[in-house]
């Protein structure tokens, strides 16, 4: 049948997220009843991966990369955190991933964990009671140099630097008008 032969051009492939056991069971389903079925299990799990919000005012952003982002916002304070963890869990390729990710995000990965992370450092240092080392490893950072220049490159300032601006505007006299 069609589908037999399709699914026999799948198999050759390293299609993305299709599990070679499915495959498997599409191509050696002893009837039409359990192809049907095996069919109809596979369209179920690949269901996230076509699916579209179709949310107003929001760029068209599939499923699969708002469970990313679902993922990451859980995840992002472990440090060993990565783009092959996540695409593990997720049993997609992470090239495949990650090219997704940069399409629908504009912006790789790395850059927007490590955007999320420094936006989040920035609102723990305003909590004088940790120190920056601290804060670091709070966000998922486990080197606090490297902490030190991901900070420099989306702020302009270093973590000290930053906090010594929070420390001044918020120290300094109210002057509204009421």
């Amino acid at each position: 049948t069609e589908l037999q032969t399709n699914t026999n051009k799948l198999a050759g492939k390293n299609v993305c997220p299709l599990q070679k056991e499915k495959i498997h069971a599409l191509q050696h389903s002893s009837g039409p009843e359990e192809l049907w079925e095996e069919f109809k299990s596979l369209a179920d799990e690949l269901r996230p991966y076509w699916v579209e919000d179709q949310d107003a005012g929001r760029t068209k952003t599939t499923a699969v990369i708002e469970h990313c982002l679902e993922e990451i916002n859980k995840h992002y304070t472990e440090a060993d955190f990565s783009l092959y963890k996540l695409a593990e869990e997720m049993k997609l390729n992470a090239n495949y991933l990650s090219t997704r990710f940069k399409k629908e995000c504009g912006m790789g990965f790395v850059r927007y964990i490590n955007q999320l992370r420094i936006e989040k450092a920035k609102i723990l240092l305003k909590d004088m009671r940790h120190r920056t080392n601290e804060v670091a490893a709070m966000v998922g950072f486990d080197n606090p140099r490297y902490f030190t220049r991901i900070f420099k490159e989306m702020t302009g300032l270093i973590p000290s630097e930053y906090r010594s601006r929070i420390k001044t505007y918020t120290n300094m006299p109210d002057t509204r008008d009421d």
